[in-house]
């Protein structure tokens, strides 16, 4: 799925964290980023501001304290106030990793959804064991992923007795128009696709395709393409040896001058330099949605 590149960073067990700043990040500040979905739960902690979620087509205020949960295959995306003033903490973990068949499977599926915000002292509670969970992540002493595990384990508990894991009657993956056209896009980025073909295939018009598009993903279709293309370009450049011309082509750009100026203009970089930061450890550590 779109913006899976928390893989990377799985240590031992399916669990990764990230950790945003914008307080002090104002050249890696994007005020919107692109809706995608991935398989795996993810969880933030709003340490500071707020910023609004958008979660399966409807948008959400997070503030400071509170707690947002995304469900497994939800579209998702976030816009931060243009302030600048925004932090948090996120994992993104594989529901495997709780060790309940059925659970993950009832999330997975769509069965169950995760209660989108949590607040108030119900959030503080929780919290104790995302924190935990952060900080052992981080540390890595001895037993570390026994510790880990079990704070999320201790999380989901929470959450089902809690109520916060309701039944669902309505999200259908299969069906859900953000869905399949992100996995169409994630099928076939790599090649010249329009707008006109992701219709065809769901066997739509062109002219309502680009209208509800434009209404679920805030953008047009071109300009989401372009930036799914770049994020997979940059995964590329982190994991790869490959030359930047060839990854601008394995990315779906069919002309090189034209992808390292819509690089440039995204990150504030080069492709090149991009890389060359990345490998010195000059870059900060922050997710893209």
């Amino acid at each position: 799925m779109f913006d899976d590149m928390f893989k990377m960073r799985y240590r031992k067990i399916p669990f990764a964290i990230f950790e945003r700043d914008l307080n002090t990040a104002p050249t890696e500040k994007q005020l919107t980023t692109a809706l995608h979905n991935h398989r795996e739960v993810e969880l933030l902690i709003i340490r500071s501001g707020e910023a609004f979620f958008s979660v399966n087509g409807r948008r959400y205020l997070a503030r400071e304290g509170e707690l947002v949960l995304i469900s497994p295959y939800y579209p998702h995306s976030i816009q931060f106030c243009d302030d600048g003033n925004f932090s948090d903490a996120c994992i993104c973990f594989d529901l495997a990793l709780l060790g309940d068949d059925h659970l993950q499977e009832d999330l997975e599926s769509g069965r169950l959804v995760v209660t989108p915000i949590i607040s108030g002292e119900r959030a503080s509670e929780l919290r104790q064991y995302v924190d935990g969970a952060l900080r052992t992540f981080q540390d890595q002493k001895d037993g570390w992923v026994l510790e880990v595990t079990g704070y999320m384990m201790l999380l989901f508990g929470k959450l089902k007795a809690g109520g916060y894991l309701p039944t669902n009657l309505s999200f259908d993956r299969e069906k859900d128009f953000c869905c399949k056209v992100i996995r169409y896009i994630e099928k076939h980025f790599h090649e010249p696709i329009t707008s006109k073909d992701v219709a065809e295939s769901l066997f739509l018009n062109n002219c309502y395709f680009c209208r509800t598009f434009k209404k679920h993903f805030s953008q047009t279709f071109s300009q989401y393409l372009c930036f799914f293309r770049l994020e997979k370009s940059r995964a590329m450049l982190m994991t790869t040896e490959k030359s930047v011309a060839a990854i601008g082509e394995a990315a779906g750009f069919q002309n090189d001058s034209y992808y390292i100026k819509m690089f440039h203009l995204t990150y504030g970089e080069t492709p090149g330099e991009y890389r060359r930061l990345y490998r010195e450890g000059k870059l900060l550590d922050i997710k893209s949605f």
